[in-house]
C-alpha cells in the first residue's frame, strides 16, 4: 500500500482558541505576549492585527504603533502544545497514527484510512470543516510525503491533494509562484556575500 500523509496548519492556532473561548474578542484586533530578553514579544496575533502587519516576533511596543488600541494577552505557558495535544487526540478518530508538528500543526499517516469517508477529497473536506465549524482556521495539504503535505499546507492557496506518483510535477506547479518571489531575494543574498 502507499504511503499517504496529511499536514494541517493552524496559523492562528492560539488565537483562535482564545476567540472560541472569548466570543467577544472575534471584532477586536490582538495578540499573545511573553517575555523575553527583557521585553515583551509578540507570540501570536490574529488575523485583523496581521492584516494590519502585527506578526509573531515583533516587539510589543512596535505592534501597538501599528494599532494604539490593540489589546495584549499574557500567553499561559505552554498552551500550543496543550492545544496540538488535544487536537490530536481527537484526529484518531480520522487515523491510528497522529503527530505533533510544533508549534502550529498536526500530521496524519492517512494510508489506509481516506477510503472510509469516500476518497480523499472527502477525507480533507470532513476534517477541514469540522475545525472551520469549531472557529479555527486551518489548511491542509495531502502527498506521498510529509515534506511535501507539509508544504503545500503551508504555502499553498487553499487545501490541496497532491495526486499520487505525481508528486514531483504538482508541487512544482504549486510552489512556482513562491520560487518566483524568492528568487530574486536569494541573489541579493548572493551578491552581499560576495562583496
Amino acid at each position: 500500500m502507499k504511503k499517504r500523509f496529511a499536514s494541517l496548519w493552524f496559523p492562528h492556532l492560539k488565537t483562535d482558541w482564545l476567540t472560541v473561548c472569548k466570543p467577544h474578542l472575534q471584532n477586536i484586533p490582538f495578540v499573545l505576549s511573553i517575555a523575553a530578553q527583557g521585553r515583551l514579544i509578540v507570540s501570536g496575533s490574529n488575523l485583523l492585527a496581521e492584516q494590519v502587519g502585527v506578526h509573531s516576533g515583533m516587539a510589543i511596543a512596535d505592534a501597538r504603533a501599528f494599532i494604539p488600541s490593540l489589546k495584549i494577552i499574557n500567553e499561559q505557558a505552554g498552551l500550543a502544545e496543550k492545544l496540538l495535544h488535544s487536537i490530536a487526540e481527537w484526529c484518531i478518530r480520522y487515523t491510528p497514527q497522529v503527530a505533533l508538528d510544533t508549534p502550529d500543526g498536526i500530521i496524519l499517516d492517512i494510508s489506509g484510512c481516506t477510503h472510509l469517508w469516500g476518497g480523499e477529497a472527502a477525507y480533507l473536506t470532513s476534517i477541514v470543516s469540522k475545525f472551520r465549524q469549531h472557529g479555527y482556521e486551518v489548511r491542509m495539504g495531502i502527498a506521498d510525503t510529509i515534506g511535501a503535505a507539509w508544504a503545500v499546507a503551508h504555502f499553498g492557496h487553499e487545501d490541496i491533494i497532491i495526486n499520487e506518483q505525481a508528486q514531483s510535477v504538482d508541487i512544482m506547479v504549486i510552489l512556482t509562484p513562491l520560487l518566483d518571489i524568492l528568487t530574486p531575494l536569494f541573489r541579493i543574498s548572493s551578491v552581499q556575500l560576495m562583496t
